[in-house]
């Protein structure tokens, strides 16, 4: 049987844009799982799919020589940008994959991301990726969908092509503390407005219910230097409404989870020239 038809039968959704190429017997939920949890009407904000894949360390060379073949293949099929994808390093031997997800309808149709390779100079390149990665080990340790909140959210001018990592934070909340979750997370943002920008995502399907906001920065040693949220809060003497805040937030947490990623554009993939790429 051919790794096309191996895929087809799989059956992984829509993530088939990418990970499917690499976990080709592993799947988030059913379709019809997806579309009772959350219907298309229901949806709000802008919808993101997120993968976590741990790489045996002997394979990791091979692994991000794949995912480069699966690029090249996504540049020689003129790939759309709703087919696109970012890579990150999540830790020597861990990666995280993130796409928009343009409505949970999409996830119906598993086989659309393979059709855009048919038939393209593309096709060949794909395949020569699948084969790659029958001989790497990993798994997969988290598949989820988020939504974007822009209540949770702060965004300040800055030049994304100098992004050099993101700063993630992952909560768990109290059973019956969403609302006042919701309320003590705008009031920490109201305080920390202008500090920069932060992304806050609430879970949709899959995961295992954390709610997850992202921060960008250029360096981890701006991040954590000069320009580090606790260093300016304590020069404007704000320090102590600082852990107050913090203090009403944790009161609504069950567990917590911080950690940086650092992009891959090499391995990312965002829409041919003109679309959002990176060409």
């Amino acid at each position: 049987m051919d790794l096309y038809n191996r895929f087809a039968e799989v059956g992984m959704k829509r993530w088939s844009k990418l990970t499917a190429a690499m976990v080709l017997s592993l799947a988030l939920v059913s379709p019809a799982a997806v579309a009772q949890e959350v219907s298309q009407e229901e949806e709000g904000g802008e919808l993101v799919q997120v993968t976590f894949l741990k790489v045996n360390p002997p394979d990791v060379g091979t692994f991000v020589q794949a995912v480069g073949k699966i690029v090249e293949a996504a540049k020689l099929a003129n790939l759309g940008a709703e087919f696109g994808w970012n890579m990150w390093s999540t830790g020597p031997f861990d990666f995280a994959f993130t796409s928009t997800v343009g409505s949970m309808a999409e996830f119906d149709d598993p086989g659309a991301w393979m059709r855009q390779y048919a038939g393209t100079e593309g096709e060949a390149a794909l395949q020569e990726a699948f084969g790659m990665f029958s001989g790497i080990q990993y798994r997969e340790t988290v598949n989820r969908v988020e939504e974007y909140v822009p209540a949770w959210s702060r965004s300040t001018e800055w030049d994304p092509s100098e992004m050099g990592g993101a700063h993630v934070a992952e909560v768990w909340l109290r059973p019956g503390s969403q609302q006042a979750f919701d309320e003590a997370v705008k009031e920490y943002l109201a305080f920390m407005d202008e500090m920069g920008s932060v992304w806050g995502h609430r879970p949709r399907v899959g995961g295992s219910g954390q709610h997850t906001f992202v921060t960008p920065f250029d360096s981890q040693e701006n991040f954590y230097g000069v320009n580090s949220f606790e260093r300016i809060v304590k020069v404007q003497g704000a320090g102590e409404r600082m852990q107050e805040l913090m203090g009403n937030l944790a009161t609504h947490l069950l567990d917590a989870r911080v950690y940086d990623v650092e992009p891959l554009p090499a391995l990312s993939y965002m829409g041919p020239e003109g679309e959002g790429g990176e060409e």
